[in-house]
């Protein structure tokens, strides 16, 4: 029941005392401050434990209670049922904290799909890896099916599995179009090595014999490969020809020999033989007169060297021709006397025709042979080639095959040119197989007559499908009669925009279905070529005749709005205070985009022209933006003058007087009255702002008795604990005089108490410790300082006496009350080595008595 009594209303004083005043509890703003601190530390422990458990994060993002923490637990989730769940619950919620998890899952859903296309194609180039000879436009695709992809969003895994197979594929082309290489030179090389053989029969041995090794060589490196096993045969049999006609000329050589030498022991013998006694030497023939004249002589000579230069050259049917001129020139030289050499020149020129017509025919019969056998193999692939019920028949390459049939007829021309003509059987027998081998050949040939004859037709199609089209749409809003209605205006605008739009949208796709059609000249029939692209050139020039035309117009058009904006920008310039500048700016970009809607140029042209307006109107905003840039720039100017006049009236009271602080906001009241022009968005809150701090500070001069008391109780507590310090010898006594005497003077009782204190000798005293214990618990209780739980039951005891003399009249006066509590902080402030809590109590005291109001009746009893 006591305790009712003995009960405080918080706040409440009497005038004339010391108010009892609780401690002051933080401002708000800083309590706020703390709590968010605190909740933000929590929660951002939370965070990090809960990374990488999407369940977690997700608790974390619905009942965190501040938004980053919420944001950056949606940025934490990982899968993506995680995200499309966040997604859809956070919908009507935070929207910032929703298009966080929205854009995550859009990041997620598109890198998944990125991987998954890029595992499509790294298995696409896998397969393809493993062709010998992928096919050029699944290369190309490939490539730009992967190119296509956001590299950032696919695992360094992928990138480096589709670089491996890209590289595999790439080695695999290059190998193959080197064997294509190696087969293509070694062709040729056959080719050469096979005309050589066959046009030197006749040539030198050693030169002969060099022929022969570099053949045998080249057959030793051919490429083991269909195309050169034709070429190879050939190789064979003409080395095989030449093998025996070098064994027939070595046995006629030695036949000759042999006969040489059989008739120089003929000789020898006749020689031997005994001569008759008488011989009658017959008298010589007589010869007739040489009466062939020198030009007929030079002539035949000249024949003679003509035809033993065909014989050395090994051309037989030109040998044949220059005999025949070399006899006929004889028979004309009929009767005239000649010389043996030239006959004798003439009789070895037919001597060795007849040799080389004998090897021409054996030659010719074996090469024809040959053909006829590479034939009829020809034929034989072409028919196991189509017969589908045959197992592992080789494919044929048509453009290789057809080269193969060609190649073999051109062989027999050669043949047949060379004056070794084949049996008509045989010749049947060798068409009659390459006719069949050239079915196939004929086949793709009758289908791409009637693929180009389709393709022609289609073009047809579309040269009618253009021609159809009115190439005279309606003209655009520019050449209307200027007293049209506007409505109507618009209207007819619009379908003039309608108009070019589908036409040019209509050639636009002719062209497109046209490429995608091919080449014509690879196409369509060579008869039809010349008139089709005449058709052409006359119906896209139909249609493109009056669209230039149009265009030229709108290009016009399009250059004065270029001028208009140019001038605009140039009057800018003088004027920067013109205020329309930016309507007219868009009044010029509003008849542009009109136009570009209603005709669009080609893309050049209109990229050139939106260039140069874009140019021209950019040159008038940045005009506009300098202008307003030096507006931005007086109005801080003027702004940053008045956060000085601010910041000077919010210093003013730091270490000034009252006077100063007085006389500093006259002179800032002077200055804010002037008028200056502020930003719009400024103006407002710094207005507010000085009134603010005005009033603090004019609050700071009606606070001043407060301040001075608070000052002189800080004095106090300084002067405290330098007698503390001289007491517990914690400095020397010349440096604490000095700080002694540095310090203000205090009221006389607290001034009399402190030096009586610091003059008298270090010991305890004057009081008694259960006297200084009495008059702490005194101050304690008159003050309203909080008990240490060891003295409450000594404050009850105390609160009980005070209440017994009280309700006996002895107590004091209210009006000697505020004099009591001043003798016993002044004994307090007297008691020497009061001891460390004893010292702290009255500390504590001290700072209550700071915090209090003092009444004038306080002031006065503690000047006393």
């Amino acid at each position: 029941m006591l305790s009712w009594f003995f009960k405080k209303r918080a706040g409440v004083a009497a005038t004339g005392t010391v108010a009892a005043v609780r401690p002051v509890a933080p401002p708000k703003g800083e309590s706020k401050s703390q709590q968010a601190e605190a909740a933000r530390a929590e929660w951002a422990a939370r965070l990090e434990a809960a990374q990488g458990d999407d369940a977690a994060l997700w608790r974390v993002a619905q009942t965190a209670s501040l938004l980053d923490i919420r944001c950056a637990a949606v940025a934490a989730l990982q899968t993506e049922a995680a995200l499309k769940q966040a997604e859809r619950a956070l919908r009507s919620h935070d929207s910032r904290v929703h298009r966080a998890a929205k854009l995550r899952l859009v990041a997620a859903v598109a890198q998944r799909e990125a991987r998954a296309r890029a595992q499509t194609l790294i298995e696409t180039a896998t397969l393809l890896a493993g062709e010998a000879l992928p096919a050029a436009n699944q290369l190309v695709a490939l490539d730009r099916d992967w190119q296509a992809l956001d590299a950032s969003l696919l695992s360094p895994a992928q990138r480096t599995a589709f670089a491996e197979m890209r590289d595999r594929i790439n080695a695999s082309v290059h190998a193959h179009g080197e064997a294509q290489h190696r087969v293509h030179c070694w062709v040729v090389e056959a080719r050469q090595a096979l005309t050589a053989l066959q046009a030197g029969v006749n040539a030198a041995g050693d030169d002969m014999a060099r022929r022969c090794e570099a053949a045998a060589l080249l057959r030793l490196s051919r490429p083991d490969v269909p195309a050169t096993a034709v070429l190879d045969q050939a190789l064979a049999a003409a080395l095989d020809t030449l093998r025996l006609a070098a064994q027939r000329t070595e046995q006629q050589a030695a036949t000759r020999a042999d006969d040489e030498a059989h008739q120089a022991q003929l000789e020898l013998t006749n020689t031997a033989r005994p001569e008759p006694a008488a011989t009658v030497e017959s008298p010589p023939r007589p010869r007739l007169a040489n009466i062939a004249g020198p030009e007929a002589l030079r002539q035949l000579d000249g024949l003679l060297d003509q035809s033993e230069a065909a014989l050395a050259s090994g051309r037989v049917g030109e040998l044949q021709q220059r005999l025949h001129a070399v006899d006929a020139a004889f028979q004309g030289l009929n009767g005239a006397t000649l010389d043996d050499t030239r006959r004798a020149r003439r009789q070895a020129l037919h001597a060795e025709r007849a040799r080389l017509q004998d090897w021409q025919q054996w030659g010719g019969a074996q090469a024809t042979d040959a053909l006829v056998a590479e034939a009829v193999e020809l034929a034989e692939a072409t028919l196991a080639a189509a017969d589908p019920e045959a197992i592992a028949a080789p494919k044929l390459h048509l453009k290789t095959h057809a080269a193969s049939i060609q190649a073999l007829r051109l062989r027999w021309n050669d043949i047949g040119r060379l004056g070794a003509r084949a049996h008509q059987s045989l010749w049947q027998r060798f068409d009659t197989a390459l006719q069949t081998a050239y079915q196939p050949v004929a086949a793709q040939q009758a289908l791409m007559k009637a693929a180009r004859h389709d393709n022609l037709l289609a073009r047809q199609a579309l040269l009618d499908a253009l021609d159809a089209l009115d190439a005279m749409p309606a003209p655009p809003v520019a050449t209307l009669a200027a007293a049209q209605a506007a409505t109507q205006a618009a209207t007819q605008a619009d379908d003039g925009a309608a108009a070019w739009k589908a036409l040019l949208r209509a050639l636009g796709e002719f062209q497109l279905a046209w490429r995608q059609l091919g080449p014509v000249e690879h196409t369509v029939p060579a008869s039809a070529k010349s008139a089709l692209l005449q058709r052409l050139n006359t119906s896209v020039e139909r249609i493109e005749a009056p669209l230039r035309e149009a265009r030229r117009r709108a290009e016009a058009m399009r250059d004065q709005l270029i001028v208009r904006a140019e001038a605009l920008a140039g009057e800018l310039a003088r004027n920067p205070a013109l205020r329309d500048a930016a309507q007219r700016v868009r009044e010029l970009q509003a008849e542009w985009q009109q136009q570009a809607r209603a005709l669009p140029l080609a893309r050049a042209v209109e990229g050139d022209l939106w260039a140069r307006f874009k140019a021209a109107t950019d040159a008038v905003f940045a005009q506009r933006d300098a202008a307003f840039t030096a507006l931005d720039a007086e109005l801080s100017a003027n702004l940053a003058a008045r956060e000085a006049l601010l910041a000077r009236l919010s210093s003013s009271t730091a270490d000034a007087s009252a006077d100063e602080v007085r006389r500093t906001l006259v002179e800032v009241d002077r200055a804010w009255r002037q008028p200056m022009e502020l930003p719009n968005a400024a103006a407002g809150s710094i207005e507010a702002r000085y009134q603010s701090v005005r009033a603090a500070v004019v609050q700071w001069l009606a606070e001043g008795k407060q301040r001075r008391w608070q000052a002189q109780c800080d004095t106090l507590l300084a002067k405290l604990r330098l007698c503390d310090e001289r007491e517990a010898a914690a400095a020397e006594e010349g440096d604490l005089t000095r700080r002694w005497t540095a310090h203000d003077a205090l009221p006389p009782a607290w001034q009399q108490a402190l030096e009586q204190r610091w003059l008298q000798p270090v010991a305890p005293g004057p009081l008694a410790e259960s006297a200084m214990e009495d008059v702490l618990l005194k101050l304690e209780a008159a003050l309203d300082v909080p008990a240490a739980p060891a003295l409450q039951a000594a404050r009850r005891g105390l609160k009980l006496r005070t209440l017994k003399d009280t309700l006996e009249g002895r107590g004091p006066h209210e009006a000697n009350a505020e004099s009591q509590r001043t003798e016993w902080l002044a004994a307090a402030l007297r008691q020497a080595v009061p001891g460390a809590a004893r010292a702290e109590r009255l500390r504590a005291v001290i700072a209550a008595l700071r915090r209090s109001v003092p009444g004038q009746d306080a002031a006065e009893v503690a000047k006393r």
